[in-house]
């Protein structure tokens, strides 16, 4: 009962009518869809090691006042190493110039050091991933695109990608609040805690959020 569209990409055999144009269907209709956007765009790219035609359409998006969050992954949670994380890095001022909002999943570092220094073992279902690896974007909580392309110069050049447009709001619902407990925000003066062993202790945040300084 709910719409979706499935996208197919193939670098290969994907070209516009002009000899060798590239086309990029996934980066097509997410031209379309942040054009449209009213209020929000919540993404999940994993490397943001993006295409300067995508940077231009995500920095056209902040600049009309959409408000555009983006969890990419840090240098410690990157599974594919520094280098491609240093690449992703120099996207970052002109996005957060146009008004971006970045942040940085931080994996599973912290928490060992947490073992380590304590002595404790922080039991499973506590652990929420050493890499960001979902690729997803919702458009004012009403809209939803996610599947397995990465939303970078790799996924749209080289590789064969496929991804669901999905048109429902509960759908789109549910994605948003994951994002928003991925930012993992809490009332000021509440402390995060996780257990550890017989005790608890503090929880390091899931994300950090970018800061032009930083």
């Amino acid at each position: 009962t709910t719409p979706v569209r499935l996208i197919y990409d193939n670098p290969l055999v994907d070209r516009r009518a002009e000899p060798g144009t590239h086309l990029s269907k996934t980066r097509d209709t997410l031209e379309f869809l942040l054009d449209n956007a009213r209020d929000s765009v919540r993404i999940f790219c994993p490397y943001l090691t993006i295409t300067d035609e995508f940077q231009k359409i995500l920095v056209r998006t902040a600049k009309r006042g959409v408000r555009l969050e983006i969890i990419t992954n840090s240098r410690d949670s990157d599974d594919i190493g520094k280098i491609p994380y240093f690449a992703a890095v120099s996207h970052y001022q002109e996005l957060l110039k146009a008004g971006a909002h970045i942040y940085e999943w931080q994996g599973h570092h912290g928490l060992f050091a947490i073992e380590k220094k304590n002595g404790c073992e922080i039991p499973e279902g506590h652990w929420p991933g050493a890499t960001l690896h979902t690729k997803s974007v919702v458009i004012d909580d009403s809209v939803a695109l996610l599947g397995s392309h990465n939303l970078n110069t790799r996924s749209e050049g080289y590789n064969n990608e496929s991804m669901a447009l999905v048109t429902d709001p509960a759908i789109a619902g549910q994605l948003s609040g994951i994002f928003s407990d991925d930012l993992d925000v809490v009332e000021p003066g509440v402390q995060r805690t996780i257990p550890c062993g017989d005790g608890v202790a503090e929880r390091p945040r899931k994300v950090e959020e970018v800061t032009p300084e930083r």
